[in-house]
């Protein structure tokens, strides 16, 4: 499945652009969702062998992750403890120890998805789950769904495998989609939002694979 970001300025009746209170035109965001269907290797035949050789990653995805992190601006401190999670009001997070991980890539996944999180601090993408006043038990799932998307999307990019975290989630989650069926693209969009802009912060930034 595929999600393509959209975007589009708002009209009145009459066509003419609205206005936001500074004096820009509102932007709509949305999503188009594209669904393609995928065969194994093992259903195919005639194809070459080489396509059968298993595949190498690149050699320094953790490296990668490591530039993300240094270049987020978000102030990263580590401390023997059993959970990772960001304070917005200080824009920090904080970490347990990567020893106290099973694996380099485990660690990172972690990593990735508490600085998706960051990126919804006022200075940066302004997301209601971490800038807005309001806290309730939707919006705090809403934004972990968020960071668990983000965290998948630059996993892939980097080439990491680590063991995402919406097992305790997924009950929070259902409850939404019951709610909202279009809960889901806003979270993609924004976890996509969220991820280009954490690449876009490294000095040589790459765009986000589709």
């Amino acid at each position: 499945m595929l999600y393509l970001p959209r975007t589009q300025e708002e009209t009145d009746a009459l066509g003419q652009p609205l206005l936001d209170k500074d004096g820009e035109p509102k932007v709509r965001h949305f999503g188009i969702i594209r669904e393609f269907r995928l065969f194994n290797l093992s259903q195919c035949d005639g194809l070459p062998q080489s396509l059968s050789e298993p595949f190498t990653r690149p050699a320094e995805p953790v490296e990668m992750a490591e530039a993300i992190a240094m270049n987020s601006g978000v102030t990263l401190r580590h401390r023997r403890q059993s959970k990772a999670y960001y304070k917005p009001a200080t824009d920090l997070v904080m970490m347990p120890h990567p020893q106290q991980f099973e694996s380099n890539e485990a660690y990172y996944a972690t990593l990735l998805h508490e600085l998706t999180h960051a990126t919804g601090h006022a200075s940066r993408l302004n997301r209601p789950g971490i800038a807005g006043a309001e806290r309730t038990e939707a919006l705090y799932a809403a934004e972990e769904l968020v960071a668990e998307m983000g965290s998948a999307f630059l996993c892939a990019h980097c080439g990491i495998q680590g063991r995402l975290q919406h097992a305790s989630y997924i009950g929070y989650w259902l409850d939404i989609l019951r709610q909202d069926k279009r809960a889901v693209i806003r979270a993609s969009g924004m976890a996509r939002h969220a991820s280009e802009w954490l690449l876009n912060a490294v000095p040589q930034p790459c765009q986000l694979s589709a």
